[in-house]
């Protein structure tokens, strides 16, 4: 049941990033799956340093830092959040968007969201994929929604240092207050990563705040989005 969710999808996704990492031969592939779970397993496992911090600029003197963790982080943090994605996936506000890398349930619904808006606004012609290939899923939907002439106007919010602000006391509570209790030893396994995988910073302060930016898969973007699906359900109505 761990190694059903490394499949081709996952691991193709480190071909498509340079990254200051060694990706595993495909015949090592499951040998480092079953290494990983044996030490959660065992209760061996901790969260290492992160290999490196890539700083992007994101323009008026703000930079941002984002950890490139070793494999064996990443397989554990994708696990929590597949097995957790049940919960962390529903009661999502309709025609909301988070351009998911891996699919997975948001981008399932998202895509129903899609269809449904070109079945009533008549848009035959528009073409889900070519748009996401060219600005991404999020702005293909403004244009269509624009073009149908039932708007007018794009409001756009920017939480600027949103992942930086994130409270892991409340985001931990709400998701045990959502899963079910058998869920219990992995909502505890993510937390132990999220609040020790940044220690070379906080010494043996466990962090209390923020998300790490992950630069690989959607982890990260899956947790921020459900921290703010109260936000999301209070800015639709």
């Amino acid at each position: 049941n761990f190694r059903r969710w490394f499949n081709k999808d996952f691991w193709k996704a480190f071909k498509n990033q340079a990254l200051p990492l060694q990706v595993p031969e495909p015949s090592q592939r499951v040998a480092i799956v079953q290494a990983v779970f044996e030490s959660v397993k065992s209760g061996r496992y901790a969260p290492s340093i992160p290999e490196a911090e890539m700083v992007i600029n994101k323009g008026h003197g703000v930079a941002r830092t984002k950890p490139v963790f070793c494999i064996q982080d990443y397989i554990v943090y994708y696990f929590c959040i597949k097995e957790l994605e049940d919960y962390l996936c529903g009661n999502r506000t309709e025609n909301t968007f988070g351009g998911w890398t891996l699919g997975g349930q948001n981008r399932k619904q998202e895509n129903n969201d899609v269809e449904s808006q070109i079945a009533n606004y008549g848009r035959y012609s528009f073409n889900p994929n070519a748009w996401i290939e060219a600005f991404g899923s999020f702005n293909a939907l403004l244009y269509s929604q624009l073009d149908s002439m039932v708007y007018s106007h794009v409001l756009q919010l920017d939480l600027a240092n949103f992942y930086d602000c994130v409270r892991l006391d409340i985001l931990e509570r709400w998701i045990r207050e959502d899963a079910s209790s058998q869920k219990g030893w992995i909502v505890a396994l993510l937390f132990y990563f999220l609040n020790s995988w940044n220690r070379k910073n906080t010494g043996l302060h466990p962090q209390t705040v923020g998300l790490p930016q992950d630069v690989l898969a959607d982890c990260s973007r899956i947790l921020a989005n459900y921290y703010l699906r109260k936000y999301d359900k209070y800015a639709a109505k």
